[in-house]
């Protein structure tokens, strides 16, 4: 028959060469010849000079960076690749370590990973991948490794206790009924004698929950709260990340456990400031919005794009503030006499501070004549007269809209949905990243620069493609020039 040679017992004489087996474009290749340029001083100091010889930490490290970029999560399912597939074998160099040691490496890591993050970063930034003309900064929830169930607020903690002393109380009197009152402890069943201690983590939860300030707490993660998501309130992590318009790299993130992002923005900015040198123009939505937040751009010579929630209300119902004449855009204010006047001519007075958390108040002004006003119903629906509130950095804000209404503004701002939501979804959709495997603040955050890293490095695949070279050829094109 016309066909080629087919035998599974074949002997070679020579084995065969794995690397032979990928192109060079693969991404485990990629992956492989990357991380060869890293200095990983930090995972070679933790090996122990005695005892038995211990997996290559470069090599685990290659491995986890693979499994995270071609959405394998679990150590289990990544200890199995090991033996099944052709790019984890190349990566291992044959070498099979048990989903433990997978395990406890992930573990055992988790503050390299932001350096090494850094590091992937740096070399984005020779290669000439990040420009840093623009960056747009955004947030997305990422279910948390813990059961809704399982998130307590103090009177659900004192019902359970509760509950658990009667069912004692009801579980003694049968107890004595069975075994007799002289009964030892071994003659008891095991759920009987678990009680003590289910109540004592109870009670442990509940002092946790009063140290954290917090209204809920989760038992399983405490440092994860629950959020609003697509998919409804689910118990959750904060992601955060800036993404450079360039080749849309991540160059700076954190996981927090506030839902709001109005208070990420300034350590974002800064991380990203760190990691490159410099930053120009920022972008992000409304919930990055403050005055203090905008004074604090302002400060740091940084060209910010960031709508109040106010002015992005309005662009989304598609209105423009001079087609409405009792917009507050069209209330003007006298700062001697301190207070307001509307386009019919009426004046409002300084009335009261509205008090705000953790936050300047904002000083209301109120309609005095509002029952005699001709207007009153083109004006407002509120019974007791038109309102307008000054907020503290009202001068930021009213300069942010006027940026934002510019044509240069309307441009720049426009460019931040196709730089930053795509990231999100391609972690989200084509990674299949939707759920930490890890607990606690300092483990989410170490996992999610393993995603980051793992997500820059398919960017770098993908660039590498298509400017035809192979990595090392152009990482060593680096090298030279700073040489």
């Amino acid at each position: 028959m016309n066909i080629y040679p087919y035998c599974q017992e074949q002997q070679l004489l020579f084995p065969p060469r794995i690397k032979d087996k990928l192109p060079d474009d693969h991404l485990a290749v990629i992956i492989n010849d990357i991380i060869e340029e890293l200095d990983l001083s930090a995972l070679y100091e933790k090996i122990p000079l005695e005892g038995h010889p211990s997996y290559h930490p470069k090599m685990l490290l290659k491995v986890l960076v693979y499994a995270y970029a071609t959405g394998t999560f679990s150590s289990r399912k990544i200890a199995k690749a090991l033996y099944e597939n052709i790019a984890y074998i190349y990566l291992s160099g044959w070498q099979a370590p048990d989903f433990r040691t997978i395990s406890d490496f992930r573990k055992d890591n988790i503050k390299q990973f932001k350096e090494y993050f850094k590091q992937v970063v740096d070399l984005c930034n020779s290669l000439g991948m990040i420009k840093l003309g623009h960056i747009a900064i955004d947030g997305t929830k990422i279910k948390a490794n813990a059961s809704d169930a399982r998130t307590y607020d103090k009177k659900r903690i004192d019902k359970e206790i509760e509950k658990l002393f009667t069912r004692a109380k009801e579980t003694d009197e049968k107890e004595d009924r069975l075994y007799g009152k002289a009964a030892s402890e071994s003659d008891v069943p095991q759920d009987i004698r678990k009680r003590d201690e289910r109540i004592k983590r109870l009670r442990q939860l509940k002092e946790k929950l009063t140290q954290s300030g917090k209204e809920k707490i989760n038992a399983t993660d405490h440092d994860a709260a629950f959020m609003k998501t697509r998919s409804g309130i689910k118990t959750s992590h904060n992601v955060q990340a800036a993404v450079d318009e360039e080749c849309m790299l991540i160059i700076a993130n954190d996981v927090v456990s506030d839902a709001s992002d109005v208070g990420q923005l300034e350590h974002i900015v800064d991380q990203s400031i760190e990691h490159t040198g410099q930053l120009e123009k920022v972008s992000a939505d409304a919930g990055y919005s403050s005055g203090e937040n905008l004074l604090k751009m302002n400060q740091k010579g940084i060209d910010a794009y960031i709508p109040d929630r106010e002015y992005q209300a309005t662009l989304r119902k598609g209105k423009n503030p001079q087609e409405d004449p009792f917009h507050k855009a069209n209330f003007t204010y006298d700062e001697n006499a301190d207070r307001f006047t509307c386009p019919a001519g009426q004046t409002l007075p300084f009335s009261y501070l509205q008090k705000r958390k953790d936050k300047e108040p904002l000083r209301i002004y109120q309609c005095s004549c509002y029952g005699e006003c001709p207007h009153r119903n083109e004006c407002t629906k509120n019974k007791n007269g038109r309102t307008v509130s000054l907020h503290p950095h009202e001068k930021e804000l009213k300069a942010m809209r006027e940026k934002l209404d510019s044509p240069e503004g309307k441009v720049t701002y426009a460019k931040r949905k196709k730089i930053v939501e795509p990231v999100f979804g391609v972690i989200k959709h084509v990674i299949g990243f939707t759920s930490f495997s890890l607990r606690g603040s300092e483990k989410v955050k170490g996992e999610f620069n393993l995603v980051s890293i793992a997500y820059n490095l398919k960017k770098m695949a993908a660039y590498f493609k298509l400017q035809d070279k192979c990595a090392l050829e152009m990482i060593n094109s680096v090298k030279y020039q700073t040489i």
